[in-house]
């Protein structure tokens, strides 16, 4: 997968940072390589950077990313309980399978 590369300079949002602390209001936060170096009160935060993408995420939310603790990736097309039933050769659904896991990750989920 690629890692981002650069500043993301997000702002004017409120922060949720999942240790159940209060929400910060017009909080930043400011990833560089994809790794996030500050998230907090715009008070204190450190100047936008150089060639960052800025984001005015006013009236916005940042939260922490969410963990998927149960996922069946031999799932696919369920629209009733009889589709749960494994009717494709093994081989394919193990293909399947690893698909839908690639997908998984890339939309975010860890």
């Amino acid at each position: 997968m690629k890692t981002a590369t650069g500043h993301l300079y997000l702002h004017h949002a409120q922060l949720i940072d999942g240790t159940g602390s209060p929400a910060i209001p017009d909080a930043v936060v400011l990833a560089t390589d994809g790794r996030i170096m500050y998230a907090g009160p715009r008070t204190g935060a450190p100047p936008i950077p150089q060639g960052a993408k800025v984001i005015d995420a006013k009236g916005g939310t940042i939260l922490p990313g969410l963990v998927e603790a149960h996922f069946h990736a031999t799932y696919f097309n369920v629209l009733e309980l009889q589709d749960l039933d494994i009717k494709y050769p093994v081989e394919y659904v193990s293909l399947l399978s690893s698909v839908n896991a690639k997908l998984a990750l890339e939309c975010g989920y860890t």
